[in-house]
């Protein structure tokens, strides 16, 4: 139905419909899609709303159900709403694809969308995504905005396979981000510094070097291989499964302008994120606890 409504309409090619249909079949038999969504791999993302005003163009095609009878400034004045901001990453990245060739067989377009995502905490306290901004930059197209199809819609009807295919685009942006910002940049790049510190300054036997040697031990010959295969210029083994992998330099540019030391202290970061009351927030828990247990060390 979505290929034969659509792919005529917009000049998609029929074989990247199929392919994409075939991905939503996927996404469709995994439980908990909504969960991966919104705290996924990359759980550093999501935060409190910020300003409101940013989805308005958006709002009016989210169904009445979602907010289980509130309306859309209601719900904000709760602190129910919540957002995952991709775009501020993946802002100025143009398209990749310069390895696909290598992979497939013929040189494709991979194509970088600016996808954010507005959740609402439900009473049922399950948070789930209720509108999907995209917005294909590169080749000046304009926003879209996708919601959860009406609660009588099948799982055949294109509006339904529509949202899904809005939320494969907003996990491939989380994924760019995700891969590149928060594992690369942020838990590699700045873990190497604190390693050389530690490594240069502190004898075997210090406590604080003791301390830290879980946490940084092999960082530094694991970034001196990065450096060399995944990072390189000439050897940039992103480029092969991301599509903003071929301008890191770039993304990490868009990583370490917001970048600061309080993002590493993980209380302060998830009070200034507001995310402290989401329930099931395992990411907050298990970390927050750990943090917790390694304060007992330095103390004694």
């Amino acid at each position: 139905i979505l290929q034969k409504s659509m792919s005529d309409k917009m000049g998609w090619n029929k074989e990247i419909i199929y392919e994409g249909v075939k991905i939503v079949k996927y996404l469709r038999r995994m439980r908990n899609l909504d969960d991966r969504c919104c705290v996924g791999q990359n759980a550093l993302q999501i935060r409190k709303l910020k300003q409101l005003e940013y989805w308005y163009d958006g709002k009016d095609i989210i169904p009445e159900y979602i907010f289980e009878g509130k309306s859309i400034a209601t719900a904000a004045s709760m602190g129910r709403l919540f957002e995952v901001i991709t775009s501020e990453n993946l802002q100025g990245i143009p398209h990749g694809g310069s390895f696909s060739k290598k992979l497939t067989g013929t040189s494709q377009t991979w194509y970088v969308v600016l996808a954010d995502c507005l959740l609402y905490l439900r009473d049922d306290e399950k948070l789930v995504p209720v509108l999907i901004k995209l917005e294909n930059r590169n080749d000046g197209e304009a926003a879209t905005w996708w919601a959860p199809p009406p609660q009588e819609v099948g799982e055949d009807h294109p509006q339904y396979l529509g949202w899904m295919l809005a939320k494969m685009y907003f996990r491939c942006a989380d994924l760019n981000v995700y891969a590149l910002s928060t594992h690369f940049a942020r838990a590699h790049a700045v873990n190497e510094v604190f390693a050389v510190g530690a490594y240069r300054n502190l004898p075997n036997a210090h406590p604080i070097l003791r301390f830290l040697q879980p946490h940084i031990q092999g960082i530094i010959a694991v970034n001196v291989q990065a450096r060399a295969v995944l990072v390189n210029p000439g050897k940039n083994a992103f480029s092969l499964f991301l599509s903003s992998g071929d301008n890191l330099k770039h993304v990490f540019d868009n990583y370490y302008r917001k970048f600061s030391y309080e993002t590493l202290l993980l209380p302060v970061d998830v009070d200034k994120r507001e995310v402290g009351n989401i329930p099931g927030y395992l990411y907050k828990d298990d970390t927050l606890a750990h943090w917790n247990l390694s304060l007992i060390i330095p103390k004694r």
